[in-house]
């Protein structure tokens, strides 16, 4: 019963986002497996996360550490990098 229509000038505006990357999660340039794959998308498809901001450059864009429920993904999504590649 409260749930309300927005006004106009929240549509005016674009909305904006930040391009942020998981802190302490190399960058990996190396041909993953489909299982691996699957795994980190798997970590990246929750609803909801904690995300805790630790840096910030201009140019790179921000640094964050994702957890859900206590789970520390950054750490989880770290392994799976450095596990098998094909």
């Amino acid at each position: 019963e409260y749930i309300r229509r927005l006004p106009e000038e929240f549509y005016v505006e674009p909305a904006c986002s930040i391009k942020c990357h998981l802190d302490n999660v190399p960058e990996n340039d190396e041909l993953l497996s489909p299982e691996i794959i699957a795994q980190c998308i798997s970590l990246l498809s929750e609803i909801e996360y904690d995300v805790n901001v630790t840096g910030f450059d201009s140019k790179t864009g921000g640094k964050v550490l994702l957890s859900v429920n206590g789970r520390a993904i950054n750490d989880q999504i770290r392994q799976l990098l450095q596990s098998t590649v094909i």
